[in-house]
C-alpha cells in the first residue's frame, strides 16, 4: 500500500515537473517541489507491516536531484521575469 502512495506521489511531482518546464510556469514547478520534497522525507523512514523498518535510499536520491533541478529552474524563471520586466521600460 505505503509503494504506490510512492508511485503515486512521484508519478503526479514528475508530471507536473514536465508540465513547469514545457510551460515556462513558476507555479507548476513549485508545485513539482513540494511534491518531490514530501516524497523525499516520506520515504526516510518507512514502516511496513510487522516490526519492519527500512530506507529507501534510491528514492530518496531521485527526489534530490529532481528537487535541486526544480529550484535551478524557478531561479531561472524568476531571473527571466525580472529581466523581460526590467527591459520592457
Amino acid at each position: 500500500m505505503i509503494e504506490s502512495v510512492f508511485i503515486w506521489m512521484a508519478s503526479v511531482a514528475l508530471v507536473l515537473f514536465i508540465l513547469g518546464i514545457e510551460k515556462e510556469s513558476i507555479i507548476y514547478a513549485g508545485t513539482s517541489l513540494l511534491m518531490w520534497a514530501i516524497t523525499m522525507v516520506g520515504a526516510i523512514y518507512v514502516q511496513v507491516p510487522g516490526d519492519t523498518n527500512y530506507m529507501e535510499l534510491p528514492f530518496n536520491a531521485t527526489a534530490l536531484v529532481f528537487i535541486f533541478i526544480n529550484i535551478i529552474w524557478m531561479i531561472m524563471l524568476y531571473m527571466d521575469v525580472q529581466w523581460l520586466k526590467r527591459n520592457k521600460t
